[in-house]
């Protein structure tokens, strides 16, 4: 059984769990992977926070204590359902506390393996990615792609701010109005895509799960707009089908 942490964001984990569904596509009911979704929005500490030295409380104990509880429930395989999460300082404490209290699963690295799918399925190799500001600095995808010999665009920093008031603004914010978006977070969004099409890039990745709540069309000025969570929901179903 699949198991997704949320505790990250309810859309998020939402949207990332219903695109596992769509990508089991042309099964029958019995033959789809089975998915239990945890999600607790106050239940993880603020992975920004913690990547940007705002907070010394590592979101991984929490992340790791969610593990815990979906393990009776006879998980095998765990994602987690979220971008920032993935970065080194994070995930590589959850790996120690997954080993050292032995949980049977099976944890994915989304990016990395997100890294290897672009490799191996496309031509892109300059990208701009979508994210917080706490994933963009901590390297969360620049790390991963680097060793792909992808090249992650990086951006100034007053880009890297506009980008993640994109998603956490309180007054026009995905996080705060996800349904519908706002037409400000659309626009400034898109300054930030105008940049990185500038700089070259070949493709956009959606590195935040709630930035595919915004960016919906396939394609931004005759680029690539690649939904992070769709290749993540594709890298499970295919990791579930290893166990």
């Amino acid at each position: 059984m699949i198991g997704i942490v949320g505790g990250i964001g309810p859309a998020a984990g939402l949207d990332l769990t219903e695109k596992i569904l769509y990508s089991d596509n042309g099964k029958q009911d019995s033959g789809r992977a089975p998915v239990i979704l945890y999600s607790d929005a106050n239940a993880v500490h603020s992975r920004n926070d913690y990547l940007l030295g705002l907070s010394k409380d590592n979101p991984a104990d929490d992340i790791a204590g969610i593990i815990g509880k979906l393990i009776p429930l006879g998980i095998s395989l765990v994602a987690v359902a979220c971008n920032a999460a993935h970065s080194k300082p994070i995930f590589n404490e959850l790996i120690r506390q997954v080993k050292e209290k032995e949980y049977p699963v099976k944890l994915l690295h989304l990016i990395e393996l997100l890294a290897t799918k672009i490799l191996n399925d496309t031509s892109y190799r300059r990208i701009g990615v979508m994210s917080i500001a706490g994933t963009y600095h901590a390297d969360a995808y620049r790390d991963p792609f680097s060793n792909k010999y992808i090249e992650i665009i990086k951006l100034p920093e007053d880009y890297v701010n506009l980008m993640h008031e994109v998603i956490w603004s309180e007054n026009y914010g995905v996080k705060a109005y996800m349904n519908p978006t706002t037409t400000e977070a659309l626009e400034n969004a898109q300054h930030v895509m105008d940049y990185y099409i500038d700089q070259g890039a070949d493709a956009i990745i959606l590195g935040c799960t709630e930035y595919p709540l915004l960016l919906k069309e396939p394609l931004y000025r005759d680029i690539p707009i690649l939904d992070a969570n769709r290749y993540f929901a594709e890298i499970i179903i295919e990791e579930y089908e290893k166990i």
